[in-house]
């Protein structure tokens, strides 16, 4: 095995834009009915209400925009995974936090199941 530096293509912020159109109208197109029907505000999560209908609003030409970047991208994408089988990031810019200090900010039943 040999490790080696990687760089996503350049690119990558419209690419997560245009994934941000994409999901936002795909998972308003998958709960049309729910949405039309007003049982949309029966969804505990404000956010969750206000982006479905956010994704409803998105016009078509804008949507088909997002999805010949995502094709462009993905090309990209395909061209890093030549010389590449896996790539490895840290997901954030501090550390993990350790099995204690969750434990701290679980409840005790959490606590129970996490010991199993």
């Amino acid at each position: 095995m040999k490790l080696r530096d990687a760089a996503l293509p350049g690119g990558h912020q419209w690419a997560a834009r245009a994934a941000g159109v994409i999901i936002s109208c795909e998972g308003a197109a998958c709960f049309t009915d729910l949405l039309r029907s007003g049982r949309f505000r029966e969804l505990a999560d404000a956010e969750q209400q206000i982006g479905l209908l956010a994704g409803l609003a998105i016009p078509a030409a804008d949507y088909l925009r997002a999805m010949q970047a995502r094709g462009v991208y993905g090309e990209l994408m395909a061209r890093l995974f030549q010389d590449f089988d896996v790539l490895v990031a840290r997901h954030a810019a501090r550390r993990a936090a350790r099995r204690r200090e969750l434990q701290g900010l679980l409840s005790r039943r959490q606590r129970a199941q996490w010991r199993g």
